[in-house]
């Protein structure tokens, strides 16, 4: 009944060789830098405006990504089902008539607005009132990855048992780690004004073409998983490798294996990252910025790649927070 994921996360757990900078250059790109894959965009008169829905929307994703993480939910028993609600639900799903594996299930947390369940189940029960039924008439996706229910009408019938709302900055924020709502809030803030900076400097360059050498489709992935991860609230990719007693080389190297060919550009959650990738090297070699050569150590190579990556991301992300302008 989920949503499957990318066939690639599947195996994800993946490394970046990171490459580790010297004076001829990156070790991933070498002396040749990135010229022939980026050209670097505006970087030094980005505007970034704080009243866009765009800006709100992501500032209320943080809120609701820290609120999961810590699960500071309060249950109500009254009221309709609003997007970022945990719903539990009862549901049952039918095709042809008949119920279906995994396609049944009761007292289910679902977070409304997560994209867990096929489009327009979610969407769905925005403004159902706890206590209510409805059925819920929808379609299975013609790739769902499963032979039987492919492209396949379905009809879910959905009570909702009750609501499970976020608590409110001002209850939420000591049990966050904050000794104010204000300090919570500039967080918040502060995040979103790096998180715009960023993005905002990756959509004005120019991307010429991908590097096919599998270091590179590493790090990407590498990249990918430990986004995920944090996004998710649980630790980051090294901490999760580690607690694991997983090898991030052999794990890389077989997600590497298993990739596509052309997978970073034909996956758009991939292709993001992988022109994020690109464009904070091309920055950081166009302002001659160096990596820390004794803290990457003596660790192995898509370790040492992979730290190498968060301090060139970490100086970029400084250098686009401090050039840009806020209204």
């Amino acid at each position: 009944m989920k949503k499957k994921f990318l066939s690639v996360i599947c195996l994800m757990l993946a490394a970046l060789m990171l490459c580790s900078c010297g004076s001829t250059g990156t070790e991933l790109f070498g002396s040749r830098g990135t010229s022939a894959y980026v050209k670097t965009g505006e970087y030094k008169k980005i505007v970034i405006d704080k009243k866009s829905d765009e800006y709100k929307k992501y500032y209320n994703a943080l809120y609701l990504s820290d609120i999961t993480a810590a699960d500071l939910f309060e249950k109500v028993e009254s009221g309709a089902v609003q997007n970022g609600d945990y719903a539990n639900i009862n549901f049952a799903g039918k095709v042809e008539g008949a119920y279906f594996d995994g396609g049944t299930s009761d007292n289910y947390d679902l977070l409304i607005g997560s994209g867990t369940f096929i489009s327009g189940f979610e969407e769905g029960l925005i403004g159902v009132k706890v206590g209510e039924t409805v059925d819920l008439n929808l379609k299975f996706p013609e790739n769902y990855g499963n032979e039987q229910l492919n492209g396949k009408d379905v009809v879910f019938t959905v009570t909702v048992n009750y609501r499970r709302v976020a608590k409110d900055i001002e209850k939420a924020y000591s049990d966050l780690g904050y000794k104010s709502a204000k300090e919570y809030k500039e967080k918040l803030d502060d995040d979103c004004k790096r998180f715009f900076a960023s993005k905002n400097f990756v959509d004005s360059c120019t991307f010429k073409e991908t590097p096919t050498k599998k270091e590179f489709t590493g790090l990407v992935m590498m990249v990918f998983y430990d986004n995920y991860l944090r996004q998710s609230g649980k630790n980051d990719l090294k901490t999760y490798l580690k607690g694991t007693n997983q090898d991030i080389n052999t794990f890389t190297s077989g997600v590497v294996e298993h990739m596509a060919e052309g997978q970073l550009d034909s996956l758009d959650e991939l292709k993001s990252v992988k022109n994020t990738v690109l464009a904070f090297y091309a920055l950081f070699e166009k302002e001659g910025l160096k990596v820390d050569e004794d803290k990457l150590g003596k660790t192995t190579s898509y370790e040492r790649i992979f730290e190498e990556y968060m301090q060139i991301s970490k100086a970029c992300i400084d250098l686009l927070y401090k050039n840009a302008s806020f209204k």
